[in-house]
């Protein structure tokens, strides 16, 4: 879904890295799994102009970059509405966006707490996950 040759400029022109961050949306047996790197306000902001319909009603959103403030933007998380929110992160920064997320989702999950998630979607669409550290 990103970067595009619009962000790519917009980067290199603001020296602001981050915009250019690659956004995966991977669509599996029902499920919609977006990742978003580290990407920024801008790039959500493009997102949400650009794939509505392919945003909407996601299983599982890998929050970027790392759950921080900077990578949350509202409308899209919104749009998302997702089932999981995963927050990638070691020590809880002060800029940390997990109850932000909280407003559209009830399972944000750190790694801080659960350590390595995995998520199995089986070939009918089922959806199980483990953590690390227990549930």
């Amino acid at each position: 879904m990103a970067p595009n040759d619009d962000l790519i400029d917009s980067a290199n022109k603001t020296k602001k890295a981050n915009i250019m961050s690659h956004v995966l949306l991977i669509e599996n047996n029902g499920h919609k799994i977006v990742l978003g790197g580290d990407a920024e306000e801008k790039t959500w902001k493009h997102l949400v102009d650009i794939y509505p319909d392919e945003l909407e009603d996601v299983t599982i959103l890998k929050a970027s970059p790392h759950g921080r403030d900077s990578g949350y933007y509202q409308p899209a998380v919104k749009l998302m509405n997702p089932e999981y929110t995963v927050v990638s992160v070691g020590k809880k920064p002060s800029t940390d966006a997990s109850n932000k997320y909280r407003q559209y989702c009830e399972n944000v999950f750190s790694t801080r707490w659960k350590g390595n998630i995995v998520f199995e979607i089986d070939n009918d669409g089922n959806m199980t996950y483990e953590t690390q550290y227990g549930r």
